[in-house]
């Protein structure tokens, strides 16, 4: 099973943001989601990372995880683009 983690870039690098509630079955049906989410952004596996770009008006990026229990607390809209936090 899988799980899409939020990043938020920094000077610093990435820092972790949450993860989004909802767990997938498969890569694939990960990769999916996003894409179908996010039509105007490069696809998840564009590079075979499971790595999204980061999103250029509030540098979040999406990183599909194997899940392992996570609390899982962001709502699936965080993913849809408008409603992205600003953090």
């Amino acid at each position: 099973m899988y799980i899409l983690e939020a990043q938020k870039f920094t000077s610093y690098g990435f820092r972790h943001l949450g993860y989004v509630n909802k767990i997938f079955k498969s890569k694939k049906s990960a990769c999916v989601f996003y894409d179908q989410a996010n039509p105007w952004m490069r696809p998840i596996n564009a590079h075979n990372t499971y790595t999204s770009d980061w999103h250029p008006k509030n540098n979040i990026r999406f990183v599909i995880r194997k899940f392992d229990r996570e609390r899982l607390y962001l709502d699936e809209s965080v993913v849809t683009g408008p409603t992205l936090p600003y953090y």
